[in-house]
């Protein structure tokens, strides 16, 4: 995947992207697309990165201390290193080909801004009675 067909999503420039070896959206995608069934093991790690990172991005800015907790939590799991035990942050990068070592500098270089959580509108519904 060449830098001009990065999602327009991605929020960094994608020629650094490139240039460090990060996860991208299309990697994150294919590898939740082409989960195999009956591969638990592999869903599970999927999974416990995936609660990882999130905990590490929507509680960035925490203002509790419940949330500021789990974001501690999530930093300190994906700070650790030399880990061998199967759900460790370095052992589940393995497993998927991610550069834990790129992953953690894009994580801790992007901005707060950029890693909050996107509140959409909620939105009412109506119920139409049918007759």
């Amino acid at each position: 995947m060449d830098a001009a067909n990065l999602p327009a999503v991605y929020p960094f420039k994608s020629e650094d992207a490139l240039a460090y070896g990060d996860l991208l959206p299309a990697q994150y995608y294919d590898m939740v697309a082409g989960r195999r069934r009956g591969d638990g093991a592999r869903d599970l790690m999927l999974a416990v990165l995936e609660d990882g990172i999130r905990c590490y991005v929507t509680n960035i800015a925490a203002k509790t201390a419940r949330r500021r907790r789990l974001h501690d939590e999530a930093k300190s799991w994906i700070d650790t290193r030399g880990d061998v035990s199967p759900f460790s942050f370095e052992s589940i990068c393995e497993t998927f080909d991610i550069d834990a070592d790129a992953l953690r500098r894009q994580l801790a270089a992007a901005p707060p801004r950029m890693l909050r959580r996107i509140r959409t509108p909620k939105t009412r519904r109506r119920v139409l009675a049918h007759a």
